[in-house]
């Protein structure tokens, strides 16, 4: 029997400048919220998921006496895609954020036009700049594993 678990579904800010400094607004309005990729959750699984602030961490789930009884290899595949987007949906997105949409609506205001701004001076991949559809770059990590 096969398992599979999605590891990651990141966008990825190492593809994008515009996407790390989209980050960076967004993430600056956390205030502390729990978050998967800092190892926010109080369970032991949120941090295999997270492979940001510790690198390569929840691979050592593979060497876990736990697994090693039950599970046999493991296989990795990570797809690279970009999804079509706009200024609006880039907008959209990150004001859909809890911590973003929880914020007074003149802090929501300046969050939305300060990524406006990023995006106006940032580099894109356009699919469409007649219409304004860019590149949003994304990775999703799966990994099967065999049951012994």
């Amino acid at each position: 029997m096969k398992l599979v678990f999605r590891v990651t579904h990141n966008d990825t800010s190492h593809r994008a400048t515009w996407v790390a400094k989209t980050r960076g607004i967004i993430e600056a309005h956390e205030a502390g919220t729990p978050q998967v990729r800092l190892g926010g959750y109080p369970s032991t699984m949120s941090r295999i998921y997270c492979d940001g602030m510790f690198p390569g961490l929840w691979r050592q789930f593979f060497d876990a006496p736990s697994y090693q009884k039950l599970f046999g290899t493991f296989e990795e595949t990570t797809w690279k895609y970009v999804l079509p987007v706009t200024v609006e949906g880039v907008v959209a997105r990150s004001l859909s954020k809890s911590y973003i949409s929880a914020l007074p609506e003149d802090e929501r205001r300046i969050v939305a036009n300060d990524v406006k701004n990023v995006l106006k001076t940032e580099q894109k991949i356009w699919i469409n700049k007649e219409v304004g559809v860019f590149e949003y770059p994304y990775e999703t990590t799966v990994v099967t594993v065999d049951r012994k």
